[in-house]
């Protein structure tokens, strides 16, 4: 994106305005694949609720923010692809048209993405437990000697396995152009996840066809299918197991462990939302409290078997109970959870509204409460979210001292600003100079000021956040002034008011941060005065001899 703007306005321009309006431009073209997934089942006023609701789901909302180039919104985007393909075909009496391609699909969020595994688990689920148990389509309940009906289920089971396999191919090729395509990594694509998608595909070609001359033989069963199933689910698994041991350990098995408790677990979007304060609750309320009225009107629609297909409900409620589960152990999965609850959340809000309930007065006269409970679905998270909240604020220690509106609207850690004041001819040594910081700092740092960071949060750089930590928290002042010099330091600069301050403000002793904070550092740091408002929130330091 950047490179095509890069011959109007410059390479580094052109990175700044692509990564403010990409996020946004994922965000309509999310909606666009959610309007034409919903147009059997909504009209358009209706849809444009659920744009509304859509776009005011917090973690969802988040994501999509101007100025916010997160690889979650592109994965965002991706899988309500994948929502959308699955949801058309659950709808259709024949569900194997468009499969190869969401395989494709399911693919390529797989190569931005490990966390793909998640949605391509759930879609693999729904098949293999429609194949075992079809649902009539319509309205009807199991139709068990319909062998048609499940064939169609394993046979779109198998070819989203083959598009997923094939187009992984040249996703590798790509992705390794040093032709290094034997190379072992867990957390990013490589040729573990195509051995795997390659063997499971494989596995399940051969479950098809031995099904298929199994029931011909008569030997056909419930019993059949579940061995079947076993077999298709343990084989692949028990092969990867032995040539890539590390793979069940997770996307981090080659990660330094001692970054997790140092970093990765302060992450605000691995936070679990099951702490039980009020704080936590509230937000869980926010984010998933439509999932919850979502869970049941889905499991509604199921049981009725009318208004939705009961083979695109099922696979609904399996998703969303799914990413609800998630959400509740990490932040981040909160936002697939919304994507799918705004669908049933709407389809709900509609049914509020052409409810013909209520009360016959004494008069004669009838009050109508569908607008009430309306109003009551669409709201009821919005007023016991925000009571949690008010409670958090409530039981917060009254001792703290009160935050003045001026402090409220200053703006903190304005590195634009720092930049400007780097950029003095007196810091200018004739070379690219290297700087140290927080962890969080280091990429925009990297992006104002052209020079080279140590710390950057990603853990592949685990030896760097390692030492960043070993350096601020450091008690022994030597041991620090080795790490530094190791990284051939030029400065040490450092934003009182970043989040990552408070981390280090509250370790016990004299570490190196307390006194750079303080004012007294060692002699081999020598403060560098800052004008203007960069001298505010910032403090820099020279490594000297």
């Amino acid at each position: 994106g950047a490179l095509s703007l890069a011959p109007f306005i410059g390479l580094h321009e052109g990175l700044l305005y692509w990564g403010v309006m990409i996020s946004p431009a994922l965000e309509i073209l999310t909606l666009w694949v959610l309007f034409w997934a919903t147009r059997p089942l909504l009209s358009s006023g209706w849809f444009l609720l659920m744009a509304v609701l859509f776009a005011t789901q917090p973690a969802l909302r988040a994501y999509f923010l101007i100025a916010r180039p997160d690889h979650h919104s592109l994965q965002i985007f991706l899988y309500a692809a994948l929502f959308a393909l699955m949801l058309r075909s659950f709808m259709e009496k024949t569900p194997t048209s468009r499969f190869f391609l969401a395989g494709g699909i399911a693919a390529l969020a797989l190569w931005v993405s490990i966390e793909a595994l998640v949605p391509i688990f759930s879609i693999l689920a729904t098949l293999g437990l429609l194949w075992l148990w079809p649902c009539n389509a319509q309205s009807g309940g199991e139709v068990a000697g319909d062998e048609v009906v499940r064939r169609g289920y394993l046979t779109a089971l198998i070819r989203f396995l083959q598009g997923i396999a094939l187009f992984l191919l040249p996703a590798l090729a790509i992705e390794r152009v040093s032709f290094d395509w034997l190379s072992v990594v867990y957390d990013r694509l490589s040729i573990v996840h195509v051995v795997l998608f390659g063997l499971t595909a494989l596995t399940w070609i051969g479950i098809g066809r031995a099904e298929a001359k199994l029931v011909v033989a008569g030997r056909g069963g419930l019993l059949l299918r579940l061995g079947l199933t076993a077999l298709g689910i343990i084989l692949p698994l028990f092969v990867i197991g032995i040539i890539f041991p590390d793979f069940f350990k997770g996307p981090f098995a080659e990660v330094d462990p001692r970054i997790m408790g140092i970093w990765f677990d302060r992450i605000s979007e691995v936070q679990p939302l099951l702490k039980g304060d009020f704080e936590t609750t509230g937000r869980l309320i926010f984010m998933l409290g439509p999932g919850f009225l979502a869970l049941a009107a889905t499991a509604w629609a199921f049981w009725r078997g009318s208004t939705v297909p009961r083979p695109a409900s099922f696979y609904v409620f399996l998703s969303l109970v799914l990413f609800t589960v998630l959400g509740l152990y990490q932040v981040r999965w909160a936002s697939y959870a919304e994507l799918i609850a705004v669908l049933p959340w709407t389809i709900l809000l509609a049914a509020t509204m052409a409810w013909r309930g209520g009360w016959h007065l004494k008069s004669g006269v009838f009050v109508p409460l569908r607008s009430g409970l309306f109003l009551i679905v669409l709201l009821a998270h919005f007023i016991l979210g925000g009571v949690c909240l008010k409670l958090a604020e409530e039981s917060k220690p009254t001792d703290e001292p009160p935050v003045s509106e001026s402090e409220k609207k200053k703006d903190t850690c304005q590195w634009p600003v720092f930049a400007t004041a780097f950029s003095n001819p007196l810091f200018d040594k004739g070379r690219p100079l290297t700087l140290f910081s927080f962890t969080h700092q280091g990429p925009e740092i990297l992006y104002r000021t052209g020079h080279k960071v140590v710390g950057t949060p990603y853990h592949r750089n685990a030896a760097a956040i390692l030492d960043t930590h070993d350096v601020l928290s450091a008690l022994d002042i030597g041991a620090a002034h080795d790490i530094l010099a190791r990284r051939k330091v030029d400065y040490v600069v450092l934003c009182t008011d970043s989040p990552e301050a408070r981390v280090y403000r509250e370790m016990p002793g004299e570490t190196l941060f307390a006194r750079l904070e303080a004012g007294t550092p060692p002699p081999w740091l020598r403060p560098v005065p800052l004008n203007g408002k960069a001298g505010v929130s910032f403090r820099l330091f020279e490594m000297v001899d």
